[in-house]
C-alpha cells in the first residue's frame, strides 16, 4: 500500500474544481427556475443578475481585502457540502490560500497563521493514504507543533481572545487526522473549532468573511451531523428515544466508526425550525 500519493492529491484538486463548477451551475439554475416560477420575466431576471454583478464589482474595488475574504469564504463553504473528506480538504486548501492573506492584511495574525496551517495541512492529508492512520496522526501532530512554534516565535499571543485561533487549530488538526470512516468525529471537532473562531472574528479580526464562514459553517456542520451522525433506530430497526440517540452517537465516537446510513436519518433541525415558524406565523412567505 502506498503511504504517500502526490499524483492522487493533484488529481483531487481537478476533481474538486469540477464538482464545484457543477454545484455552482446547478445552484444558479435552480435559483433562476425559482424566480421564473414566481413570475419574474427573463429580461427582469437578467437585469437583476447584471445589477448584482456590477454592484459586486464596485464593492470589490472599494474594499479588495474584504472581497478577497468573501471569495475565499465561498470556496470553503462549497467544501462543507461535499460528502467526501478529500473534496472537503481540497476546498479548504484552495479557500485557505486566499483567506490567510486576507487575515494577514487585516492584522489578524494568529488567524492568518491558523488558516495557513489549515490549508497546508488539508492538502497534506490528501497526499497521505486514508488507511495510513498512524502516518496521519504523526503528520497532524507535526503540523500542530509547527503552528505553535511559529506562533511563539513570530506571532505572540497578547490575550485570551487572540489565542482562540490557536485553540481552534488544535481541534482542526485532530479533525484532519480522522480517516473517512471517522468523518462523524471530524465533524464534531470542526464544530468545536468553529465555535471558538466565531467570537474571535466578531470581536477582534474585523473580517466579514471570517465571521460568516465560522457562523454558517458551524450551522451547516451541525445540521449535517444531526442528519447523518445521530442514529434514530437500532440495527434491528427499532426507534430510539432521544436519550438513546445521544448515547448511540457517543458510542459511535468511542468506537471510531460512523453510524450506518440505514440507522441515521434525523430531520434537518433548520428545516424543522422554519416549518415551526411558518405554522406559528402563517403570514410568512411560502417556502421556495
Amino acid at each position: 500500500m502506498t503511504v504517500l500519493s502526490f499524483t492522487r492529491s493533484f488529481a483531487m484538486i481537478g476533481e474538486t474544481l469540477t464538482k464545484d463548477r457543477e454545484l455552482i451551475k446547478d445552484t444558479a439554475h435552480r435559483f433562476d427556475s425559482w424566480l421564473e416560477n414566481r413570475g419574474l420575466s427573463k429580461n427582469f431576471r437578467y437585469a437583476a443578475y447584471g445589477t448584482a454583478m456590477l454592484g459586486s464589482a464596485f464593492a470589490a474595488a472599494a474594499d479588495p481585502v474584504q472581497a478577497l475574504g468573501v471569495l475565499s469564504f465561498g470556496v470553503i463553504q462549497m467544501g462543507m457540502v461535499a460528502r467526501n473528506n478529500s473534496n472537503k480538504r481540497t476546498n479548504i486548501f484552495l479557500g485557505a490560500a486566499m483567506m490567510a492573506p486576507h487575515m494577514y492584511m487585516l492584522g489578524a495574525y494568529t488567524a492568518a497563521l491558523q488558516v495557513a496551517v489549515l490549508g497546508i495541512r488539508a492538502y497534506t492529508m490528501n497526499v497521505i493514504n486514508d488507511d495510513c492512520y498512524k502516518t496521519r496522526i504523526g503528520v497532524s501532530t507535526a503540523f500542530l507543533a509547527a503552528g505553535f512554534g511559529i506562533s511563539a516565535t513570530f506571532v505572540p499571543v497578547t490575550s485570551v481572545l487572540t489565542a482562540l485561533p490557536l485553540a481552534a487549530m488544535t481541534f482542526g488538526t485532530f479533525a484532519d487526522a480522522c480517516p473517512d470512516h471517522m468523518s462523524h468525529t471530524a465533524r464534531a471537532l470542526r464544530i468545536i473549532a468553529l465555535s471558538l473562531l466565531t467570537p474571535y472574528h466578531a470581536l477582534y479580526s474585523g473580517s466579514i468573511a471570517g465571521l460568516a464562514n465560522e457562523t454558517i459553517g458551524g450551522i451547516n456542520l451541525t445540521r449535517t451531523a444531526v442528519q447523518n451522525d445521530v442514529p434514530i433506530r437500532d440495527d434491528k430497526g427499532h426507534e430510539l428515544t432521544p436519550k438513546e440517540q445521544l448515547k448511540g452517537w457517543w458510542n459511535s465516537i468511542l468506537n471510531m466508526d460512523r453510524i450506518p446510513q440505514e440507522q441515521a436519518g434525523q430531520k434537518d433541525p433548520l428545516a424543522m425550525g422554519v416549518s415551526y415558524l411558518r405554522k406559528t406565523f402563517p403570514s410568512l412567505p411560502p417556502k421556495p
